[in-house]
């Protein structure tokens, strides 16, 4: 909505809003194409950057096989992501880029790891 002038416009239609990171950002869930076995079909394997300002969104985690979702943030505004499979163990990523993440945390190994980029 333009406070301005009151005018409404549509700029994205989403079904999984997962968190805001502010200045008109949001991590939404998506099913990606190209996932051959999406869990049920409905379950977000790919979390994407959309940005309402101008409705740009672009795909930015994307774990195969698994239901990711938004976690939160770290003090950069990289997104910590939590994947898990129908049986396989839950993990914590953090993503500071599209495509490109890092596990910090699986199920099971104790304590999350603490490291550099």
């Amino acid at each position: 909505m333009d406070p301005a002038t009151g005018a409404i416009k549509q700029v994205a239609d989403q079904w999984d809003v997962q968190g805001s990171s502010g200045n008109e950002i949001f991590w939404t869930g998506a099913v990606s194409p190209a996932d051959p076995q999406p869990i049920n079909g409905l379950a977000p394997d790919e979390v994407d950057w959309l940005n309402l300002g101008d409705g740009v969104r672009t795909p930015w985690f994307y774990r195969p096989g698994t239901s990711a979702h938004f976690v939160t943030q770290d003090v950069d505004g990289d997104p910590v992501i939590v994947a898990s499979g129908v049986s396989g163990p839950e993990e914590l990523w953090l993503a500071p880029s599209p495509g490109v993440a890092r596990p910090i945390w699986t199920s099971g190994t104790g304590i999350p790891s603490i490291s550099a980029r």
